[in-house]
């Protein structure tokens, strides 16, 4: 699961740029890391759990 997050992290902080919108940014590519989310998981809980982590780590990282 580790790598999926690196993954997408990586993605979100090279599509955005320096610059760090917080909320806009969730709100931009929220349904999209969702679904890949859900795609690779196969449960909802489970992929909206990697999603906050995703974002999470996206911010701080």
């Amino acid at each position: 699961m580790n790598e999926y997050i690196a993954l997408l992290v990586l993605l979100l902080t090279t599509t955005k740029g320096v610059q760090n919108d917080g909320p806009a940014d969730f709100e931009l590519y929220r349904e999209d890391v969702y679904y890949f989310c859900y795609y690779v998981m196969k449960n909802q809980a489970d992929a909206e759990d990697l999603c906050q982590e995703v974002f999470v780590k996206s911010d701080h990282g």
